[in-house]
């Protein structure tokens, strides 16, 4: 497996992998991806539409030739996923500990309690800030009113 490329520009789309033939659509004439324009890069144009399709892949490929190094792209993923599989193994010892996300849910802080009044709670939740009067203030009044 290899890493694959992608430029998109206007109605232009070039795909390109080391391991697959290079790929290249206009997208406003074959939006199904039908019709790969790379295969005028192997044969003599016949028109000066296809001289300038031809000239078009030519710019797309170097391009992406000057701008991804595909070897130490995949030199690079292959590294992560050692270091990811090493530090696997390691979770699946011991206690498990995900790696996904798991946000604490705490029900003492999702919901209204009594333990403030209601007029209280709904100033503090205002933004701007209000005192007990209704008017603006700089901090939030932690207190009972």
């Amino acid at each position: 497996v290899r890493p694959m490329m992608m430029i998109r520009r206007g109605p232009w789309k070039y795909i390109t992998c080391p391991a697959d033939e290079p790929q290249f659509y206009n997208l406003e004439r074959d939006p199904q991806e039908l019709d790969n324009l790379a295969r005028f890069v192997r044969v003599a144009p016949q028109n000066a539409e296809e001289e300038g399709i031809k000239a078009l892949f030519e710019k797309y490929d170097a391009e992406a030739k000057a701008k991804w190094d595909f070897d130490a792209i995949t030199a690079q993923v292959l590294q992560s996923q050692r270091s990811r599989r090493v530090v696997w193994d390691a979770l699946k010892e011991g206690a498990f500990t995900s790696w996904d996300f798991d946000p604490l849910d705490d029900g003492r802080m999702k919901y209204i309690r009594s333990t403030i009044p209601l007029d209280a709670l709904e100033r503090r939740a205002r933004f701007p800030f209000v005192d007990g009067n209704g008017y603006e203030s700089k901090a939030v009044n932690s207190t009972r009113s």
